[in-house]
């Protein structure tokens, strides 16, 4: 049963000094600012996945921690979404899953340099992979990213990143996708307006046929998908141009298959639960125009193909960089979760970063489990399997001084997950 949670009930235990308010994300922060406090100490030997039961964990704890996996509550009643989406793919359909995240679930491996082919919710469809869960595409890829693009999108003269979104009012303005993935769809997930403009969209340089589109985006403002289907199985080289001098905002595109999983990675850097603005999850105003992240990729608002099963959430570390309160961060995230109904939500606690120190990380730690009791959903705790900012630094899996894993930080992040997943069966 999922309930409301009171504010007395988060903040019991909880507390303590925030840092400046104001202070700004950990995806915008340089390396001199970080803390070299030691890693939160995780279990008795504070060695990480099987090593006891996580220090920061409720003693009221409703529910079961599995220590040799690290994940808590995972149970086949608040799985059944997502275990039935596996079994479909297993016997040769398809499902589609979205994760939520900031620039870790992006793929930042240090700075500003992102691998999104190797985040952790790509090593987790690549690990699925090998128990007969097949790859279905790449997923929708985001034309912005924040003040980035994905290195797949090529954004040429006229286009303009509007952080969520991306922008041209002249004509002959071209984005173009390139993707090693194979795959006999494409999608392209565009915003209708009043006054949007007319583009088209050609498919490995088609000019009719299965593989063209010319597209009126004038109309009541809302999200729409445009698909293009029948193509050759093959990888693709996806071109958009615009028809004439009128606004077009494109948000994303994908390559897909007919079967397999498709994981959509929709994290964006810089951004939080809390807040306002458009690096807020959880912020849904649209005053002025403004194309928020939740309204743009909650598994309702149509941006994806085949039916959403599970929703992944991870989110944290930019709330408490920039001074949010334990609080604050899973009341955010319950807003998350009530735009993501008719799906499995799992929930993330992301290991300590180098910018926050354990103190105040642990009581966070405490906030997300008393959270998860009261969704009644799965958390996986990645404090406790990675061991946080000083222990991940010892063993080489951070890329930064502040809060983000290399390749070999985020592999293990995804197999972690896989490994659980595959156990379910519907």
């Amino acid at each position: 049963m999922r309930r409301a949670i009171s504010r007395r009930q988060l903040l019991v235990g909880l507390g303590g000094a925030a840092v400046a308010a104001g202070a700004v994300g950990v995806d915008r922060l340089v390396g001199s600012s970080h803390r070299r406090g030691a890693a939160l100490v995780t279990a008795p030997s504070g060695a990480g996945a099987g090593s006891g039961r996580p220090s920061y964990l409720p003693r009221d704890a409703a529910h079961a921690f599995d220590a040799q996996r690290g994940v808590y509550n995972w149970t086949a009643a608040n799985t059944v979404r997502h275990a039935a989406g596996l079994s479909r793919v297993r016997a040769g359909g398809a499902a589609a899953e979205v994760f939520i995240g900031d620039s870790l679930t992006a793929g930042d491996v240090g700075g500003a340099t992102f691998d999104r082919l190797r985040a952790w919710p790509r090593i987790y469809a690549a690990t699925l992979a090998a128990d007969r869960v097949a790859e279905g595409g790449t997923g929708l890829i985001r034309v912005a990213d924040n003040r980035f693009s994905d290195a797949r999108w090529h954004l040429g003269a006229g286009w303009h990143n509007d952080t969520t979104c991306a922008y041209a009012a002249t004509t002959g303005a071209r984005a173009t996708l390139s993707s090693s993935t194979r795959g006999t769809a494409v999608a392209v997930i565009y915003r209708q307006a009043p006054r949007g403009g007319s583009f088209s969209v050609s498919v490995d340089g088609a000019t009719d046929g299965p593989g063209f589109a010319v597209v009126r985006s004038r109309g009541a403002a809302r999200l729409r998908r445009l698909e293009l289907t029948g193509l050759a199985d093959a990888a693709h080289t996806v071109e958009i141009r615009t028809l004439a001098a009128s606004a077009v905002v494109l948000i994303a595109a994908e390559i897909r298959s007919e079967r397999g999983l498709i994981c959509h990675n929709v994290g964006e850097s810089g951004s939080s639960a809390s807040g306002a603005g458009l690096l807020s999850w959880s912020d849904t105003t649209t005053a002025g125009g403004a194309i928020q992240p939740l309204t743009l990729f909650a598994p309702q608002s149509g941006a994806y193909g085949p039916g959403v099963s599970t929703v992944h959430c991870a989110l944290g570390t930019n709330d408490l960089v920039r001074g949010a309160s334990p609080d604050e961060v899973t009341q955010a995230i319950q807003v998350i979760h009530g735009a993501c109904p008719d799906v499995d939500f799992i929930l993330y606690l992301q290991p300590q970063p180098g910018l926050v120190a354990p103190v105040r990380w642990a009581r966070l730690c405490t906030a997300m489990y008393t959270l998860a009791d009261m969704l009644d959903v799965p958390l996986f705790d990645l404090q406790y399997l990675l061991g946080g900012y000083a222990h991940e630094r010892a063993e080489g899996w951070v890329g930064d001084q502040k809060a983000h894993l290399d390749p070999a930080g985020y592999a293990r992040w995804g197999a972690a997950v896989a490994r659980v997943a595959v156990s379910s069966r519907a």
